[in-house]
């Protein structure tokens, strides 16, 4: 252990209700192996996923598509990235939105998802005029990326701590994308999650907001 193990100040700092609800949270998710019904149950969960596999949901709402190949550079290298990572992972918890603020060249404004199949992106709802647009053309946002946990698949999936594993697996596409993009990432823009999950017709319950990046023009 190292010398600073047992903290005597920690206790000043934490919120002890905090910290019950993160303990119950997790001892509730441990992985125990239940025999009654087990093997029925695993089976058809494996089917499940196994049809599930290397696919990333999207929006059956489409009000217009554009082909991966119509698209600039920057919004192209976004399907390499996600198609990479979706061949690589057992089940895909994670639900890119797409905002495009202000018209492009190649694109026009709107909330958009992925058809990886496809490969076109799904203009699925316009954005109104409203503080949200407001504030992003003020910061100069010219897109944002935004990751959402599909949590009823992730609980599916996984259980309880499906929760976990889609926030970590959003860390990683994330960190994928976010690392060609550096010189263009805007910092320091505050949302509120849930306003902009509504303003971007996204369903509250369904979609948990988990990460937003957003690129400078």
């Amino acid at each position: 252990m190292s010398r600073h193990y047992w903290d005597e100040y920690i206790k000043f700092f934490i919120d002890n209700n905090k910290l019950r609800n993160v303990l119950k949270f997790h001892q509730s998710n441990i992985n125990l192996l239940e025999l009654d019904g087990y093997v029925n149950a695993e089976l058809n969960k494996k089917e499940w996923i196994n049809i599930r596999k290397n696919r990333m949901i999207f929006s059956d709402i489409s009000l217009k598509k554009y082909n991966h190949s119509e698209l600039e550079k920057d919004l192209q290298e976004l399907f390499l990235i996600f198609d990479s990572f979706t061949k690589n992972a057992d089940f895909i918890t994670t639900f890119p939105v797409l905002v495009i603020y202000k018209e492009r060249s190649d694109i026009e404004s709107g909330c958009y998802t992925f058809n990886l199949v496809d490969k076109c992106l799904i203009k699925y709802c316009e954005i109104e005029c409203s503080e949200l647009l407001n504030i992003m053309i003020r910061e100069g946002v010219s897109w944002s990326l935004s990751y959402f946990l599909s949590i009823e698949e992730s609980i599916a999936a996984y259980g309880g701590i499906g929760y976990l594993k889609g926030i970590f697996q959003i860390g990683q596409i994330s960190k994928d994308v976010e690392g060609g993009m550096e010189n263009k990432l805007l910092h320091n823009i505050f949302i509120n999650s849930q306003k902009f999950t509504h303003e971007i017709g996204i369903n509250l319950r369904k979609q948990l907001l988990i990460h937003t990046s957003f690129i400078g023009v």
